[in-house]
């Protein structure tokens, strides 16, 4: 599940080759454009709730297909080594991954099970905790919706969509955060959601073309 937290000390993104020519997505970004909006939300009780946004030039039924592409999200978002689905007991979907964290020189990999609630009218998904040792607590949604070019965009050839991704993250980790290091722990949350937008932009190109 692209939501899923990378490691409480862990937010890192694999490396893209500096040789290969940037695609739309990238060149975009080095231009300094259509960077996500991450806000901190709020922290009650031990949650931590982060929200982010982006504008992508694809038609939003193209990003949520791709975002229900369990067995492919590998290849789209760094944190997710792999990703099988799985029949919950109550015959819902469920989602196993095995994530990556990454913290100074130490490294290595977690399993985590996750309910998923699709609704496809809406383009919504609803990602719930099911199992995992690094939170005791998650949710992650998702929102997909058509929306106008932003304010400056090129002109866009005849038939082109863009649509508006919408990213809400909310964690209690599995381990209580002193309030002391809480400020923190934010950043590293807001980094997180940050990183998976990014992620999920420079993504979309190749999941495209792997799948053309």
């Amino acid at each position: 599940m692209p939501g899923i937290i990378k490691s409480l000390h862990a937010v890192s993104h694999a490396s893209h080759d500096d040789d290969v020519e940037l695609d739309l997505g990238e060149q975009e970004l080095e231009r300094g454009k259509l960077r996500p909006e991450v806000v901190f939300v709020s922290l009650v009780d031990g949650k931590y709730t982060v929200q982010g946004r982006l504008l992508l030039r694809a038609p939003a039924s193209e990003v949520y297909e791709l975002l229900t592409d369990y067995a492919g999200c590998h290849t789209v978002f760094s944190n997710i080594a792999a990703s099988q689905v799985l029949t919950g007991p109550d015959g819902g979907k469920q989602v196993e991954q095995l994530c990556r964290w990454k913290f100074l020189a130490f490294s290595g990999t977690f399993k985590v099970q996750l309910g998923v609630v699709e609704d496809t009218a809406a383009r919504t998904l609803l990602f719930n905790l099911v199992q995992s040792s690094f939170m005791s607590d998650f949710e992650g949604r998702w929102a997909v919706a058509p929306a106008a070019p932003p304010p400056g965009a090129a002109p866009a050839p005849a038939g082109e969509q863009w649509c508006e991704v919408q990213h809400t993250l909310s964690v209690v980790p599995a381990v209580p955060v002193p309030a002391p290091v809480a400020f923190y722990t934010r950043s590293i949350f807001v980094k997180q959601v940050e990183g998976i937008l990014l992620d999920l932009q420079r993504g979309l190109p190749r999941w495209r073309a792997e799948r053309s």
